[in-house]
């Protein structure tokens, strides 16, 4: 199989995988394994979002971590036993500011970095709760979508112009935007057929909309 570049796979990236030779960087965010239901807003009829697709129960990801490149993994913690050695962990600051950190939910989120030498980084980026992180006027399309800008300064890190960045999970595609704004290459996998269809158009209205200063 040729490499896929700026391609969105439907399928089960335990089996896609196989087929998709190494690349620079894994960076995402995959079930934790946590049964996790958002509830969206707290006004009197609020629903509950759609568990998505995986998270029901924890998955062995033996064969994320048999790769030999460079993973960064969002939710590791939820799942150390299987972590392979100590690695390095990078902190999102979700708060930014001590006044935000009365929000609903966790102050930071971490991620498992498959480095075994250098410094653990923190991210400051505000999470906007239920609102998109990156455009307040709409809905997030990804009960944990995270902010476009976070991925981005974490792609600027860890690659340089031209790379290839794979995410397995991708969800509503966040990874992908920020990877082309970064100036690099990338592959996408998602199991849910919704979230595919999803991301493949919000990558193609984020290539038209104008893009933010910072």
């Amino acid at each position: 199989m040729s490499i896929p570049i700026g391609k969105i796979i439907w399928g089960d990236c335990r089996k896609v995988l196989k087929k998709i030779p190494p690349v620079d960087l894994i960076l995402t965010d995959p079930p934790y394994g946590i049964n996790y239901a958002k509830i969206q807003g707290t006004r009197q009829g609020e629903k509950k979002q759609k568990i998505f697709e995986g998270d029901e129960k924890q998955m062995d990801f033996q064969f994320l971590f048999d790769r030999p490149e460079t993973k960064i993994i969002f939710g590791a913690e939820n799942f150390w036993l299987q972590i392979p050695n100590k690695g390095r962990w990078l902190c999102w600051d979700k708060r930014v500011n001590p006044n935000a950190d009365k929000a609903i939910g966790s102050d930071f989120e971490i991620a498992w970095v498959s480095k075994e030498s250098g410094y653990y980084k923190i991210y400051r980026v505000m999470h906007a709760g239920a609102v998109n992180n990156d455009n307040p006027c709409k809905p997030r399309y990804h009960p944990t979508q995270k902010p476009i800008r976070l991925m981005a300064a974490i792609i600027r890190d860890f690659t340089k112009p031209g790379d290839i960045i794979l995410d397995p999970f991708v969800g509503s595609g966040t990874t992908c935007i920020a990877a082309e704004r970064e100036g690099r290459r990338w592959i996408g996998i998602e199991i849910d057929k919704n979230y595919c269809e999803l991301a493949r158009k919000r990558i193609e209205i984020e290539r038209v909309e104008p893009k933010p200063l910072i």
